[in-house]
């Protein structure tokens, strides 16, 4: 299957920090902007970073929003903290509608 058969990832970029909650954490505004009609989304985190926390509370809570609808969350490049806070909330429990392409690590954070 190539790229061109599943959905158009969505980029995600900037810091969720404590800083940057609420509409202003760039993860929960993607995914309050993605098109509830649909049952298939992938999120290119790549240029994503989030701080445990309540942002992290806010991200987990976004992606619970996502399964709750009965939708499919493909999760590319994430941050190790989303996968951690994923992980520790049993969003990542089978079965689940949470695929994860290519985690990046404990210690890989973007440069700024």
């Amino acid at each position: 299957m190539s790229d061109l058969d599943g959905p158009r990832p969505i980029r995600v970029s900037g810091d969720a920090s404590d800083e940057a909650t609420g509409n202003t954490n760039p993860f929960v505004v993607a995914v309050e902007r993605l098109n509830p009609s649909l049952t298939e989304f992938v999120l290119d985190l790549s240029h994503f970073e989030v701080d445990d926390g309540y942002p992290l509370t806010q991200c987990v809570n976004a992606v619970r929003e996502i399964l709750v609808r009965g939708a499919t969350l493909t999760l590319r490049h994430a941050p190790y903290v989303l996968v951690d806070g994923l992980t520790r909330s049993g969003l990542l429990l089978p079965p689940s509608n949470v695929r994860l392409e290519e985690v990046r690590g404990p210690g890989a954070r973007l440069s700024k």
